[in-house]
């Protein structure tokens, strides 16, 4: 309790410096600023002084404030020099003039940039934050037509059964990704217009990503022409996709072998359905700031394994209903997607740990369905997962406490206010019924 008080202490009075210290004299301007990227040149009046610069979206910026902005990079600083892995608080500042390149910025967007001194020595704040606005420009087209191919597509035909049929996948080079779905729909093949079909915008687009770790932006239709045929059990598709910005995407996929009546699937991905439970015991949590991307991972007494990345709109990891795909949009899970290159696999997936803690081929790779997220009478997390695979095999696996009051009261907007929840630290506080707990329901003191 004592360290917790000096810890505390030490907070407030850092916070209380930051709030009365005088904003850091230093210059912000801004070159080469476009819809994806902007370079930032920060010139401090005092080249001795050492400084900490970054970019961050100005909702978020916001949301945190600049105060816990500083004390969490301080905290970051301790714990890095702590651990080893820096030596010193001169490694993340900078002296003099300093260029930033970010090209992970989204089109007609507003961000900050922002400026503090520091001291070399204790990585204190020695300055308020200087902080300046900026707006990146509207995404307009370098060409008029663009060329996609897809590797190996992701087929669902569930005509017969459900109305609705789709097809997804990426680029080789994961610049983009593309969905199609007719729902409803009474036939899998032919050609397809915005005339004929009712379309599910929600599950339709092309979507482009300009690098690692950025938000996908969609490229809004405007008109398309998709043929679907089959011959000898393999499906060929391609597709004339227009924006509303007149660029056309002329789509081609890789054949889909249908491989009968138990569809086509990935070789290293599960062929029969599963059925898993797992406590919130068995589980960690980590939350991505930038992406908003909340990553839980579990394992049980029986080695079985399970990950899910979800992603919200803030630091809240909300209850409510989460569909799974590849969009890595707001109220999603993301699918998992395979990378031959690396025979790495990413996204959301199940599977058997060895005794060395290997995953055992093959996994369960989440394609399509629900998850259900909740907390219980005691702010833990719940989650009932209905899934898909590639082989279009289910996966019904729950993570529940062993007493809990059943899912919470979810709403039609996939939000529920039924506990209070803060970011703390880098982390989700979960206040409920004058008690603290972390995102995974472990009490706090």
């Amino acid at each position: 309790m004592k360290k917790f008080c000096l810890f505390l202490f030490s907070a407030l009075l850092f916070a209380f410096n930051a709030m009365a210290a005088e904003e850091f004299k230093c210059d912000i301007e801004f070159t080469e600023l476009g819809a994806y990227n902007v370079t930032v040149c920060f010139t401090p009046e005092d080249n001795g002084e050492y400084f900490i610069c970054s970019i961050a979206s100005k909702a978020t910026f916001d949301e945190l404030g600049a105060d816990y902005i500083m004390s969490y990079y301080k905290q970051v600083m301790d714990a890095s020099i702590s651990e080893g892995s820096a030596s010193s608080y001169e490694e993340f500042a900078h002296q003099g003039q300093f260029y930033l390149f970010n090209s992970k910025l989204s089109p007609e967007t507003e961000y900050v940039a922002f400026a503090y001194a520091v001291s070399p020595y204790s990585g204190t704040a020695l300055s308020g934050m200087k902080v300046v606005t900026f707006t990146t420009t509207a995404d307009t087209p370098s060409e008029n037509e663009v060329n996609l191919h897809i590797v190996s597509p992701h087929w669902i035909d569930k005509v017969a059964t459900a109305g609705f049929w789709q097809i997804t996948g990426w680029t080789e080079d994961y610049d983009y990704y593309v969905q199609f779905c007719a729902d409803p729909a009474t036939a899998t093949t032919g050609t397809f217009t915005l005339a004929d079909t009712t379309w599910d915008w929600d599950y339709t687009g092309v979507y482009f990503y300009p690098g690692e770790g950025t938000f996908p932006t969609k490229r809004e239709c405007d008109g398309l022409t998709l043929d679907i045929s089959v011959e000898d059990n393999i499906l060929y598709a391609k597709c004339d996709y227009t924006d509303t910005r007149g660029v056309i995407y002329h789509i081609s996929f890789d054949p889909v072998s249908l491989g009968g009546s138990e569809g086509s699937g990935q070789e290293y991905d599960m062929t029969s359905n599963i059925s898993a439970s797992f406590s919130p015991e068995d589980g960690d949590y980590e939350f991505d700031e930038v992406v908003k991307c909340h990553t839980v991972w579990y394992q049980n007494a029986d080695n079985e394994y399970l990950e899910l990345k979800l992603y919200t709109p803030g630091a809240t990891l909300e209850d409510g209903e989460y569909t799974i795909d590849s969009t890595c949009q707001d109220y999603t899970v993301e699918a998992a997607t395979y990378e031959p290159d690396t025979y790495h696999i990413y996204g959301s997936v199940y599977g058997q740990l060895t005794d060395e803690g290997y995953m055992s081929i093959p996994w369960f790779w989440f394609t399509g369905g629900k998850v259900i997220v909740s907390h219980d009478a005691n702010g833990v997390l719940q989650l009932d997962i209905n899934a898909t695979n590639t082989w279009n095999k289910t996966a019904k696996i729950t993570v529940k406490s062993e007493e809990t009051d059943g899912i919470s009261d979810i709403h039609s907007e996939g939000k529920s206010l039924q506990a209070k929840k803060t970011l703390k630290g880098g982390h989700i506080i979960i206040e409920k019924a004058g008690s603290k707990f972390n995102a995974l329901g472990i009490e706090l003191q």
